[in-house]
């Protein structure tokens, strides 16, 4: 292939970051971005930043820039994950948005979900092989080392002429290739074994080295780095003198000559991905060949990530950088990423966003930002296009928050809209996002009273928060959904909502106003907090909820041992029970109160689950029961447990834990891996059957509270 050169930008537009640094992009570089469906991450330890680089709803730079010192190697693992090499640090970063999910305009927030303490090693390129160990360039070690559980590395390979493991940066090691999921090529600057013996070789002194064989492949290079094995090809960057090309047969082959140092590279289908950084005038980087080149040339040095076509060698899109950020590491692209946004350790958004992982694979988050935006965190920020100009000052810095939906105001700003005639469907509709619990969950689990009170706060025409009542046939007001949007929470919203919703309470002429919630809700400080100002009486326990796995418990020692039942009773499916046996159960109810309505066995009848709701007889006549329903693909609920043991000769808990088993094997054979279990707190047997049997195997206990309020 024939060399080709770097042309100049042309129909370029601009976009300044929070750090007042400027990207200048290629007039098609964002319509490829939206057409590969990629973003890219990009890495720079002169500034010690993590860019995010996407393209926003509007068809302008999306860009999320976070702050880890001596930011450099990237690896990512899949559109989910990605790790990033630091100081002293390795970082994991995880996705914490379900799939299709959105969070001030991102597509996928990345979390620092894990740190790997390795000492200041000077990491370079990190990479993680098939057995799943993370592997990286230990440049002041001069070696390829592998994150270790107990100490700060453990060494895998060093050059065949380094003689001593020392923390002296002898050879300069700084690029790795994985291929077949292991570590095999390596860039250096020199084979020298003495402190900085390769600054006496950046010229020409740089090889590219086989860690199988200990062979170098390729010699009297400047400076390599990145190498990549791709598309059964080695290809490296000769970063000295801004060449790309690829190794064959004992040679370095450039395809493209690029205007600065070289350093990151990354492939995506037929294109090459480069980094370029403006050389520096100090002792690593002057008086290299590429001042010689850049000068023959006459151009001056560029910042950025040029996308080079290997086939061909022509660049195809750049990205340039104006202001602060003079020198990139590396660049690795996200794949099936629209806009990504990350958090770094260093603000208070990582306290604020929670993200809970569900059984079925989904996310629940609760993004709890701060309304004012801190001056760090840059995504979803305003984006200004303008025509490059060396001599033009940089732009106004953009506002923090381009989305309105996220730019409170003030108080006086928050309209408020009631609504004492809306359908569940209605709202569903138009305000399900705006609900929580999420009343189309609701709606699947029981009969709702319609029509429904609505109460909605407005910030302009943007809707930020809703509270839903239903009216009970004993005319008290209950509260479905109470929820406020996290960024303008603590404005006093809600507390006004549910004021504005007992106003409507009493106008209909309802008598009181009630409200269900769980003990492990994250607002449930602050929901407490506004009823007790708003002379609500105190909350009482309802219920107990437990979860726990079904396999552990059918496990447990205490269902193994059972004794027999007596010839005189039986265990039945509920599905077999008859019209007349479900009559004589309610008339039993009727007449003697046979049962506490919370272990009824017809409540939410079309959700029970036949072939795992079971019944105790004794001489055919039904004296207990355990009821299930199903409320999730993996899990069961047990709604109802009940045995009348008066008269049989047996104590309680023997019958119980003998419905007990037979229920929970039938769900292992179902296929539910979990059981809920329902604990009413005047159920006094169950409440004592969970402190002996249950809590040794539960995975979360809560409890469902309520309060009440007369009006």
């Amino acid at each position: 292939m024939q060399t080709s050169t770097t042309s100049s930008t042309e129909n370029t537009l601009s976009y300044q970051t929070a750090s007042n640094t400027v990207f200048h992009y290629s007039s098609d570089f964002l319509e490829w971005l939206k057409t590969e469906e990629i973003s890219l991450a990009v890495s720079t330890y002169q500034t010690n930043k993590l860019f995010l680089i996407g393209r926003d709803t509007t068809k302008h730079l999306f860009v999320s820039e976070r702050s880890f010192e001596r930011a450099m190697g990237l690896h990512v693992e899949s559109e989910n994950s990605f790790y990033l090499s630091s100081r002293f640090l390795l970082w994991r970063f995880e996705n914490a948005l379900a799939e299709g999910q959105i969070h001030k305009e991102a597509d996928k927030v990345y979390i620092p979900r894990q740190a790997f303490t390795t000492g200041d090693l000077d990491a370079h390129d990190i990479s993680k092989d098939k057995d799943g160990n993370i592997v990286f360039v230990n440049t002041r070690y001069n070696c390829i080392a592998q994150v270790s559980e107990k100490y700060n590395f453990k060494p895998i390979w060093s050059p065949p002429f380094i003689t001593k493991m020392i923390s002296e940066d002898r050879c300069h090691l700084n690029g790795m290739a994985m291929r077949d999921g292991k570590p095999r090529y390596v860039t250096m600057v020199a084979q020298t074994d003495r402190l900085d013996g390769w600054r006496e070789h950046r010229h020409n002194g740089g090889v590219v080295m086989d860690m199988e064989t200990n062979e170098v492949l390729a010699e009297s290079l400047s400076m390599p780095h990145s190498p990549r094995y791709y598309q059964d090809k080695l290809w490296v960057l000769n970063a000295g003198r801004g060449e790309f090309g690829y190794v064959e047969n004992g040679k370095f082959i450039p395809i493209t000559w690029l205007d600065g140092f070289l350093r990151g590279l990354v492939f995506y289908k037929n294109y090459a991905l480069i980094g370029l950084s403006k050389p520096r005038h100090e002792r690593t980087f002057a008086g290299l060949p590429l001042e010689e080149l850049l000068e023959k040339r006459k151009t001056e040095p560029k910042c950025g990530v040029f996308v080079v076509d290997i086939n061909t060698g022509n660049i195809i899109h750049s990205l340039e950088s104006e202001g602060e950020i003079v020198e990139l590491y590396d660049v690795q692209v996200l794949p099936n990423t629209k806009r990504p946004a990350a958090l770094d350790i260093r603000t208070d958004d990582i306290s604020r966003f929670i993200a809970i992982e569900e059984e079925n694979n989904q996310v629940d988050f609760k993004a709890l930002s701060s309304i004012e935006g801190s001056k760090t965190s840059s995504y979803g920020a305003g984006i200004k296009t303008a025509e490059p100009s060396k001599n033009k000052p940089l732009p106004k810095r953009p506002t923090q928050h381009s989305n309105p939906d996220v730019a409170a105001t003030s108080k006086e700003a928050i309209k408020y809209q009631a609504s004492a005639n809306v359908s569940l469907q209605q709202i569903i509709t138009q305000f399900g996002n705006l609900t929580f619990p999420k009343l189309e969950q609701l709606a699947k689990t029981r009969k709702v009273n319609e029509p429904l009170m609505m109460l909605v706060a407005h910030n302009g025409q943007h809707k930020v928060g809703c509270l839903v009542v239903e009216a009970m046939p004993n005319k008290i007001g209950r509260v479905l959904s109470w929820y406020v949007i996290p960024p303008y929470r603590n404005l006093g919203i809600g507390k006004e909502l549910l004021l504005k919703a007992e106003k409507i309470i009493r106008k209909v002429k309802l008598q009181g106003i009630i409200m269900d919630y769980v003990s492990d809700w994250t607002q449930k400080d602050t929901i407490e907090a506004i009823l007790q100002k708003q002379k609500w009486e105190k909350p009482i326990v309802k219920l107990a909820l437990c979860k726990a796995s079904n396999d552990s418990i059918s496990n447990a020692p205490w269902l193994q041992n059972l004794p027999a039942l007596p010839p005189s009773m039986e265990i039945g499916m509920w599905k077999d029970v008859t019209n007349e046996e479900k009559k004589v159960i309610q008339e039993k109810k009727n007449s003697q109160d046979w049962y506490p309505n919370i272990v009824s066995p017809f409540q939410s009848p079309h959700l029970v689950s036949l072939d795992t709701s079971v019944v105790l007889r004794h001489e055919g006549e039904i004296v207990g029961w355990i009821i299930t329903h199903n409320t999730k693909k993996d899990t069961i609920e047990f709604t109802g447990s009940f045995v009348d043991f008066k008269d049989l000769g047996l104590q309680k808990r023997s019958l119980l834990l003998q419905l007990c088993k037979r229920a929970i094997n039938l769900t292992l054979e179902e296929g539910y891996k979990y059981g809920i279990w329902q604990i009413p707190q005047d159920h006094s047997t169950l409440f004592r059957f969970v402190e002996l049997f249950l809590k040794p195997y539960l995975i979360t206990f809560t409890e469902q509270k309520v309060a009440y309020k007369a009006l």
